[in-house]
């Protein structure tokens, strides 16, 4: 999690290919053809380094994870960098609006109770052991640059094995200082598709975390902790072979800690040109966590900040609960993202131990509603737009949003994160009984909301 945010620079690069190894070795092209519903083969022989997206196949690992197609000349999307660029605010309204159907899509889904087949859970020491093994080292360029290439093609990898159509999203931004090609900054995107994969009805729901550090800490908490959630979600869906009607798209965000940059490169380059757009696919929810380790029941262990300032009866209601930091907090838009705050809300677990706490600031739906980074809506609630969730709010197609939650544990405003937060002290001494028993209920909520969305069933 940030203090800064709301950045407004990026870089184009949009990709638009597939791209595996035949059995002859040879690089290929697959090129989707949504009309025929079959992906289209050509060979190249261009040279490739890291800046573009890499896919590959869900069924195809090869050992040379370092290449991917840059110089692809005829790329065959329907829309192009320049294209995008071209449409007028007004013409992006036309194409997503989000007042009109944003929220229908929560109308029709079915109860929990008649969903069949058994929703997997979690386990203690599964997520123990994600987090030791991934995310229990400082990640960031700033940092062991070889250690984070290979921890990135290692999280790849996973995505691979679990059977996720899987990519790299490349990019670099050109404020920031020049690196390597290497070390260049990467999205790790991993696709369950959904049984309308590939029509306009298909629904997308995005469950995203960012997995670099400030490169003074460990960040087991921030955000090893939602990363290892990310991945957990995926792991159980796969390993039980769950059949759902909703697209499930993974995504562990990079340079969150330099401005949300990770996401709003994913947003920009990706979700809305190639999902959006070129698919024709809605994004019916996206459930961001950052920050979801730290549990302590105790009296006057959570304190409030200036947040009680702007949300008065957010504050009374810890005030009440004697100031325990015993509840995930879940930032949203007043009236525009709580929907999916309800659906979370009727699939939390243990709610009598683990509480659920709604902070719902009066933002605007639409970046095209503010005026400029000094509009005072925005200057008052400036520390909910801190995290990736924000890119998803405010794209830069101002006419655009998407409905986006946060989940958190608030961070240094938990007591035993005060003094931990961007330091080296957040590392794997928070990994307590009490506090993995804490991450691993919202791990099973999530599930259990995204289940709740979702029409389908696990084969195991």
């Amino acid at each position: 999690m940030i203090y800064q945010c709301f950045r407004n620079s990026f870089l184009s690069q949009l990709a638009a290919h597939v791209v595996n190894r035949d059995s002859t070795g040879t690089l290929r092209e697959y090129t989707y053809n949504k009309r025929q519903s079959k992906l289209q083969i050509n060979g190249h022989n261009d040279s490739y380094d890291w800046d573009v997206n890499q896919w590959w196949s869900q069924n195809r690992l090869f050992d040379d994870q370092t290449i991917s197609p840059a110089n692809i000349k005829n790329l065959k999307f329907s829309l192009t960098n320049s294209k995008i660029s071209e449409l007028r605010d007004e013409q992006w309204s036309e194409l997503w609006s989000p007042s009109d159907n944003m929220f229908e899509l929560f109308e029709s889904q079915e109860s929990q109770n008649t969903r069949k087949g058994v929703i997997p859970m979690s386990s203690v020491d599964s997520i123990k052991d994600t987090i030791l093994k991934y995310f229990s080292h400082v990640r960031s360029y700033r940092g062991d640059r070889s250690y984070y290439r290979k921890l990135k093609r290692t999280l790849k990898d996973t995505f691979l094995q679990l059977g996720l159509t899987t990519a790299l999203q490349s990019f670099w931004p050109k404020e920031m200082p020049k690196v390597n090609s290497r070390d260049k900054a990467h999205n790790i995107i991993g696709i369950w598709p959904g049984t309308q994969r590939g029509t306009p009805k298909d629904k997308i729901i995005v469950i995203g975390a960012h997995y670099d550090t400030v490169s003074s800490s460990p960040g087991v908490d921030d955000n090893g902790s939602g990363s290892a959630a990310v991945l957990e979600i995926a792991k159980l869906v796969a390993q039980n072979n769950c059949k759902l009607d909703k697209t499930l798209m993974f995504v562990l965000f990079d340079m969150e800690e330099d401005g949300l940059k990770g996401s709003k490169y994913f947003v920009k380059d990706y979700l809305i040109p190639i999902e959006v757009i070129k698919n024709g696919a809605q994004v019916m929810a996206v459930i961001v966590m950052d920050m979801i380790l730290e549990h302590d029941s105790t009296r006057n262990s959570q304190s409030l900040g200036t947040i009680a300032n702007v949300l008065p009866d957010w504050g009374t209601e810890i005030k009440q609960n004697g100031y325990r930091g015993d509840f995930a907090a879940v930032w949203a838009r007043k009236g525009v993202d709580t929907k999916i705050f309800d659906k979370l809300q009727q699939n939390w677990l243990n709610s009598d131990k683990y509480g659920l706490s709604l902070m719902a600031p009066a933002l605007p739906e639409l970046g095209s509603q503010v005026v400029g980074r000094s509009d005072r809506r925005l200057l008052k609630y400036q520390t909910f737009l801190r995290s990736d969730h924000a890119s998803f709010w405010y794209p830069p197609q101002k006419y655009m949003t998407f409905p986006a939650i946060l989940i958190t544990d608030l961070g240094p405003w938990r007591r035993n994160m005060k003094n931990k937060y961007h330091r080296s002290g957040d590392d794997t001494r928070s990994l307590s009984d009490d506090n993995l028993a804490f991450l691993k209920n919202t791990i099973d909520s999530v599930i259990n909301t995204i289940f709740d969305l979702s029409k389908g069933k696990c084969d195991k």
